[in-house]
């Protein structure tokens, strides 16, 4: 089977997340928005499909492997629901932290959770070819590189820099680690290399819009109207969307007909 043992990289990238979120987030749990915890706890049960997937299929378990991945019909749209709601409480902060990077992180934030809803669509459509749909599975867990490398101390900066200055380079890296992370994934695979061109052009796009997104006319005025949305619209917006990448995913390989050969 492809991809034998990836449940070991994802569980390792739960163990960095874990230490990344820990001070600003686990740790005080009681003092986070209702909309973290939602994210965090999609985003948790995800990752921890995505470790039982991955050993059902080592193990050739492939009937519990279909039915637990079944849930992923639930839990995708909940999670893209999860993400635009915590894109919009960055936008509804006051503080510096939101005056200086809430429209870099509205692109990054928002373009990952559109990038996710896209991946877990093709992974099911393509969910009978076990290398494109375990690919592109495997490109879902990405855009978290972002978030934990730029929570980790890794003195990148001299202390006191300002933001956004500070917050550059630790971002930066995390792009530049997540594209290392796409060869490798695609070294793996190199004949099926779909999933992780989509992923590496998310990356870029990621990359650049973080960098432009200020300057873009009209990009901080959207900004403002989703601050103001009314919660349950910006919710349902990511639910729909989620709702709408399984239903069009679960459908594919019905649309795809099989070729018979006409005897002559």
């Amino acid at each position: 089977m492809p991809y034998r043992h990836a449940h070991l990289a994802v569980w390792c990238l739960i163990g960095v997340t874990v230490v990344a979120f820990w001070p600003g987030y686990l740790s005080r749990l009681d003092r986070s928005h209702w909309q973290h915890h939602l994210h965090a706890l999609t985003a948790l049960t995800w990752m921890s499909l995505l470790i039982a997937q991955s050993m059902l299929i080592d193990r050739r378990d492939r009937i519990r492997h279909r039915w637990l991945g079944r849930t992923m019909l639930g839990l995708v749209p909940l999670f893209c629901a999860g993400g635009f709601l915590v894109v919009q409480t960055m936008q509804q902060r006051t503080d510096v932290f939101r005056a200086t990077m809430g429209d870099r992180l509205m692109w990054a934030d928002g373009l990952s959770t559109v990038t996710f809803a896209f991946l877990c669509y093709q992974a099911l459509a393509h969910r009978r070819n076990a290398a494109l749909h375990g690919g592109y599975l495997l490109a879902t867990p990405l855009p978290l590189i972002m978030a934990v490398v730029t929570r980790l101390p890794l003195g990148l900066v001299a202390p006191g820099t300002p933001l956004p200055a500070a917050f550059h380079p630790g971002f930066n890296l995390s792009m530049v680690i997540t594209l290392a992370c796409v060869v490798a994934l695609w070294r793996w695979q190199p004949h099926r290399p779909a999933p992780f061109i989509t992923i590496g052009v998310a990356t870029v796009l990621e990359w650049i819009g973080y960098h432009v997104a200020p300057a873009v006319p009209g990009w901080a005025a959207f900004g403002v109207v989703i601050a103001a949305a009314p919660t349950w619209l910006v919710g349902g917006v990511g639910l729909a969307m989620g709702a709408a990448a399984m239903g069009l995913g679960w459908m594919a390989p019905r649309r795809v007909r099989p070729v018979v050969q006409r005897s002559l």
